[in-house]
């Protein structure tokens, strides 16, 4: 019920933090992909691969909109399917598609880290 709450002060403002208030069901729709009560959909047609390249995309786009808090979130859930993939998907049985997916999850939590190390650490 707090998560549910925190949602939707952050999404009229009243949370104290920076986020803008949702006018947009875009908007609206990207809050909700982002919020941690918010399950994955893990739909067996998914291609799983596909679905980590769309989630980091999405965590890029709010990374890039200086939305830090809910871009570590989408990172987080994009490092959770690139995971699973890497550990289970047929494809990364070819080294350079395992070595490219190992790198992507590399990167994702660096910047996720360094993320959270600004909004530990303000300036």
């Amino acid at each position: 019920d707090s998560q549910f709450v925190h949602f939707l002060q952050s999404c009229t403002g009243g949370s104290g933090n920076d986020l803008t208030n949702v006018t947009t069901l875009e908007q609206m729709r990207d809050r909700l992909r982002c919020a941690p009560w918010v399950d994955l959909n893990m739909d067996p047609a998914l291609d799983r691969m596909q679905m980590g390249v769309d989630l980091e995309q999405q965590a890029r786009r709010l990374d890039g909109q200086g939305r830090s808090e809910e871009a570590i979130e989408a990172y987080e859930r994009a490092l959770a399917v690139f995971q699973l993939v890497y550990k289970f998907d047929q494809r990364c049985q070819y080294p350079k598609v395992k070595e490219t997916v190992a790198k992507r999850i590399e990167d994702m939590l660096g910047r996720a880290q360094s993320l959270k190390g600004v909004i530990g650490n303000p300036s």
